[in-house]
């Protein structure tokens, strides 16, 4: 569990600088006070969105899930709540967010109340492989780049299907193993805090053990190379601004971690999978386009985050 000091080299939170950058750049638009819209949040880009491809990721499993007003979903990992907001202003469905960062939540709170979603989007501060969930509250659980942070994920599925009733399905995007060494490992925990990074069939065994069916993966990897690359890129070309803002250490950082990552998937060490599946063989809840992705295209506007 992260302090509240929202102070950007605090070593218990890699996510503090992006508090900062937030109130930065919202003050820097003159909407440091008063009222947002969640369009004010997204044009941040990757400091609303930490996920590979940002809002356009949501979109697409607003499709897949067929998401509505009607329906209940739990956002496990959901950082400073972009995905929960951006879900609930675009469909009209309620989020639960589950972060176990405190500082990531007392900022999702204070968002959220100030596009006036707080009615439809709330936040607890937990572990969510160690929350006991109420029972059948959920038609949706899901997940971006999360898994790849929890060190007990089987724990984490199986409550998940305790929170699900038994019409309800998971979306799952997660970074799986391709044949990472023993050294490449080492640097993912030291580079992005990783626990053991599952395979794909790993991931998929996982997820039926704790009790899901009709699993189907979709793959993300060419998405998520172009992704990456792309980051790495325009994060080393826009360097004096970062440092301005931000200063030499956390620039060095982020950029250690970014190019970790673009030469993982560029090496073809990690892959990019996208699961979906269900509680139970009924299918009252439509899943569509379960194994097909459009997330091709690199939008240099998605990875701002100054």
């Amino acid at each position: 569990m992260s302090s509240s000091n929202d102070d950007p080299s605090d070593s218990d939170s890699m996510y503090g600088w992006r508090i900062k950058s937030v109130k930065s750049a919202l003050q820097s638009r003159g909407l440091d006070t008063g009222d947002l819209s969640v369009d004010d949040l997204t044009s941040l880009g990757h400091l609303d969105q930490y996920h590979y491809y940002g809002t356009a990721a949501c979109d697409e499993a607003i499709d897949v899930l067929g998401l509505n007003s009607d329906r209940r979903v739990l956002d496990i990992g959901s950082g400073i709540g972009g995905p929960a907001r951006y879900l609930a202003d675009k469909t009209g469905c309620t989020v639960h967010g589950v972060e176990m960062k405190d500082d990531l939540v007392a900022m999702s709170r204070k968002l959220t109340d100030r596009v006036g979603l707080d009615d439809h989007v709330t936040f607890t501060n937990d572990d969510a492989a160690n929350i006991e969930f109420s029972t059948d509250r959920y038609d949706h659980a899901v997940m971006w780049l999360v898994l790849i942070h929890i060190d007990n994920p089987q724990a984490l599925l199986e409550s998940l299907t305790t929170a699900l009733h038994q019409q309800g399905t998971i979306l799952i995007e997660a970074i799986a193993n391709n044949g990472l060494s023993s050294t490449q490992q080492d640097i993912l925990r030291q580079t992005i805090d990783a626990s053991d990074v599952l395979t794909e069939s790993e991931l998929v065994e996982y997820c039926s053990e704790a009790g899901f069916v009709d699993i189907k993966t979709c793959d993300l990897t060419d998405a998520w190379t172009n992704w990456t690359q792309h980051r790495y890129t325009l994060f080393t070309e826009n360097q004096e601004p970062f440092v301005d803002l931000h200063g030499e250490q956390i620039y060095q950082q982020r950029r250690e971690v970014y190019r970790t990552m673009a030469d993982l998937f560029s090496d073809n060490a990690l892959r990019g999978v996208r699961l979906t599946a269900r509680v139970s063989d009924d299918t009252s809840l439509e899943l569509s386009s379960r194994q097909q992705t459009s997330l091709q295209k690199y939008s240099a506007d998605l990875l701002l985050e100054m």
